[in-house]
């Protein structure tokens, strides 16, 4: 990198000459570093808006979760921000079904009027190849509008 500084792992250990000997100044770490061990963050909608922006992490293998409680009729809508483009993207479950949901509007926003009651699986999903890099950073956007009625 520079006069006595060397890189190894893909920028992941740092090492600086000092004395004449190499010392490990940085080191990233190579595991999954998501804060929630893949378990998904319950929702919870305060005020009459249901809108709610979370801050969240896409380790090396999985992805970030969040469970949304909904009303037959309701709209949900997901979107991400913050992230490099192409690295992630959105998908939806009813909870516990293991079939996605129509709704993607490419790859960064899912909307979608919900057939039935229940908990809806929202996910962040890791499309960046492994490591490169170890973990992606994101903000969700979800909301929740109820079916006018009429």
């Amino acid at each position: 990198l520079a006069t006595g500084v060397v890189s190894l792992a893909g920028g992941r250990v740092i090492a600086e000459r000092a004395q004449g000997k190499y010392h490990i100044t940085r080191l990233t770490s190579f595991g999954d570093t998501s804060t929630r061990l893949g378990k998904p963050r319950p929702v919870t909608f305060t005020g009459p808006r249901r809108a709610v922006e979370y801050a969240g992490r896409v380790a090396e293998l999985g992805a970030d979760g969040y469970i949304v409680a909904a009303s037959a009729g309701d709209r949900l809508r997901a979107a991400i921000s913050g992230f490099p483009p192409g690295t992630l993207w959105l998908r939806v479950s009813r909870r516990g079904s293991g079939t996605f949901l129509d709704g993607g509007k490419g790859d960064s926003v899912w909307e979608a009027r919900l057939a039935e009651a229940g908990e809806y699986l929202v996910e962040v999903v890791r499309r960046a190849p492994y490591c490169d890099p170890p973990v992606i950073s994101h903000v969700v956007s979800l909301s929740l509008s109820a079916q006018p009625v009429r």
